[in-house]
């Protein structure tokens, strides 16, 4: 299973779902891109969790990710009981143009690989 990597981590099944708000989450990645040192970001919803749980190419993906958000309520749920009680949902959908915009203001890159 997959080991919390960080202080910011909550191991949920075995997940190590991040834990902060949604500028913290965001921090957290442009201080990475601005270092140039890249990273991988989940952005996990109940399917996403259960896919892992069956499946070990997903489960080595989201172990090799530097942050799984919680983009679903039981997540959120999940977090909130095991540390952070005023956790919210950090949602892809959302984070993908707030990201976008936030890196055109630092003149950063983007790179997106899937579907």
């Amino acid at each position: 299973m997959v080991a919390v990597k960080n202080k910011r981590a909550i191991n949920v099944l075995g997940y190590a779902i991040f834990s902060g708000s949604r500028r913290a989450a965001y921090r957290e990645i442009l201080v990475r891109a601005m270092r140039r040192r890249g990273g991988t970001a989940f952005f996990c919803n109940s399917h996403m969790i259960a896919e892992g749980l069956r499946s070990r190419a997903m489960r080595r993906a989201m172990a090799g990710a530097n942050w799984l958000f919680p983009d679903g309520a039981p997540q959120c749920a999940a977090v909130k009981m095991l540390g952070n009680p005023r956790q919210r949902r950090i949602a892809g959908v959302d984070a993908l143009p707030e990201l976008c915009e936030l890196a055109q203001d630092l003149g950063l890159s983007v790179y997106f690989y899937g579907d």
